[in-house]
């Protein structure tokens, strides 16, 4: 914006700036109108989330559950509104699904799936090989595909043939495909 400093990631020279735009608002007579804002805010654990989680431009917060995911997007949403923020982008990675596994660092949806098959692609070329992973899950004829790994390596200096190549591919996607039989430790039919 013209004639405001950069927004810095330094949490210091932040509160040092925010310290000196309300010296300024409290000297113009207007802080009141922006205090009634901050007043308006229900919960205290929401003000100080929402003051903690902004980085540069971004609000970035963690809920422990889906209605309080809920809950925070209300009252933001009336703090926005009141103070005129444009909110240009909402995302989270909430769930309404209550089943979910980590796997391999990866969070995916398998409760209540009828039928879930694990499926590995693999495939190389003279610059390099790659492999990749897929649960697929049906129900009640919906089917979800959920990409759960991939790995690419680059080909080595002295260039291997093609299908040595591909052999080194297929050895990924065995030990990935090991990994996420361990990790999951359901009984899913895989695929190469």
């Amino acid at each position: 914006m013209a004639g405001h400093p950069p927004v810095c990631d330094k949490y210091d020279v932040a509160e040092s700036r925010l310290r000196s735009v309300t010296k300024r608002l409290v000297k113009e007579n207007i802080y009141e109108v922006y205090d009634d804002v901050l007043r308006q805010w229900r919960k205290e654990v929401t003000v100080k989330k929402f003051k903690r989680g902004f980085y540069v431009d971004d609000l970035t917060i963690s809920v422990e559950n889906q209605q309080e995911l809920l809950e925070f997007k209300t009252q933001t949403m009336k703090i926005r509104n009141a103070a005129s923020f444009e909110l240009r982008f909402w995302a989270h990675t909430g769930t309404k699904h209550s089943e979910t596994q980590n796997v391999l660092g990866l969070k995916i949806l398998y409760g209540n799936f009828k039928k879930a098959t694990l499926h590995i692609f693999t495939d190389a070329s003279a610059h390099g090989y790659t492999c990749c992973a897929f649960l697929r899950c049906e129900d009640e004829g919906k089917v979800k595909v959920s990409l759960i790994s991939a790995k690419a390596r680059v080909a080595p200096v002295q260039r291997p043939t093609i299908p040595k190549l591909e052999l080194l591919g297929a050895a990924i996607g065995a030990r990935i495909a090991s990994e996420i039989l361990e990790a999951l430790d359901l009984p899913f039919k895989t695929y190469f």
